[in-house]
């Protein structure tokens, strides 16, 4: 909470970056460990996703066009769910993005394939496409996967392995999340929301290196993650607020009241902490935290028009030291040193003096 702005900014930008209609559980693999989903068409109606909408991704998707020839209409794109069946890092992700939209992606990928076909036949082609009855794949340089099937999501993954796995889960070869208990002990919002977050088992062993367990004691959020199984956030717009509800799972009963008494510890300090901050004050004041049998929740509220205000204040500084740092980087002459090798030559006579050199008379004769 100490950086409110920047936080909300980064959430924010997260949520907007994943999106959809109302999320569909029976396109979700049974054994999903995560998963993110945004309702597009839910963020569009919003002050907060307006914004987004024009100021941030609005140019965003100006750039692609103009470098791939192809228009990029987030209007016709109604949702977009990401998933794993394990905990990996960025490096090592393995998870799936199921995409809805009316937009013809095939257009873009069947123009790169048709040029790589016209390029020298000696060289691997970057993008590649392959058909399997009614399933269309496409493949660049077998790091990335985008699948095609009649009536169902674009699928795209960094494997082909996971790319079949979740073509089972649409096709309903495999089981689905709608028949399994995963993600379903938290209640039901009662508030439309445009972005969830779920994760069924928090791992602390998945920490940067270097980081110590040194210290943990007095590190809130550590201490919650060893006491939690789980958790699940989300966030919306109502009445013209933005509002956040973030609940975790304990695991045991034993140790709700050990979170909920950490959650309201972190919210105390945070406002003692910055009298000043009159936003994490309002936040502070909005907070509620409740408990459910082994669920811990915390709601936030937050004026959407003051949201907006904040989140144009900090992505404008983002830019505003992005471009500072590519100026800083861009090559400069390189002033001359003070210390250059000076080429020594033989010293010249010099016109004034005289070329007759007479004796020193003031020295004393020898007795």
């Amino acid at each position: 909470m100490k950086n409110i702005g920047s936080k909300l900014t980064l959430f924010l930008t997260l949520g907007a970056t994943c999106v959809g209609s109302p999320l569909k559980k029976e396109e979700v693999a049974a054994d999903a460990k995560w998963l993110m989903h945004v309702d597009v068409d839910k963020l569009r109606t919003t002050k907060v996703g307006e914004y987004l909408m024009q100021q941030v991704l609005g140019s965003k998707l100006n750039e692609l066009t103009r470098q791939f020839d192809f228009d990029l209409d987030w209007n016709k794109v109604s949702s977009l769910t990401a998933y794993g069946t394990d905990y990996g890092s960025k490096r090592d992700f393995d998870g799936v993005v199921l995409i809805r939209t009316d937009l013809d992606l095939r257009k873009p990928l069947d123009a790169a394939v048709e040029k790589m076909s016209k390029e020298d036949g000696k060289k691997p082609a970057s993008v590649s496409k392959t058909q399997e009855g009614p399933v269309t794949t496409y493949s660049m340089k077998d790091s990335l996967f985008v699948s095609f099937q009649p009536g169902s999501p674009v699928i795209v993954g960094k494997s082909l392995n996971s790319i079949e796995k979740a073509s089972g889960v649409l096709s309903g070869k495999s089981a689905n999340l709608a028949s399994t208990k995963t993600f379903s002990e938290y209640s039901k919002s009662q508030k439309a929301f445009f972005f969830l977050g779920a994760v069924e088992v928090f791992d602390p062993t998945q920490e940067p290196a270097g980081q110590s367990h040194d210290g943990e004691e007095f590190n809130p959020k550590a201490k919650i993650l060893k006491l939690a199984d789980g958790g699940r956030v989300i966030l919306g717009e109502d009445s013209n607020e933005l509002f956040l509800d973030l609940s975790l799972k304990a695991k045991s009963a034993d140790v709700v009241t050990q979170i909920q008494q950490v959650v309201q510890g972190m919210i105390a300090l945070a406002a003692l902490s910055q009298s000043n901050n009159q936003d994490l004050q309002q936040l502070a004041q909005s907070a509620k935290v409740s408990s459910a049998g082994k669920i811990v929740s915390l709601k936030l509220g937050y004026p959407a028009d003051q949201a907006v205000l904040m989140l144009s204040s900090n992505l404008n500084r983002h830019l505003e030291n992005k471009q500072s740092a590519e100026n800083n980087d861009e090559p400069q002459k390189k002033p001359k040193s003070k210390h250059h090798k000076v080429r020594h030559e033989p010293a010249k006579p010099d016109d004034n003096k005289s070329d007759d050199i007479k004796p020193d008379d003031s020295k004393p004769e020898a007795q």
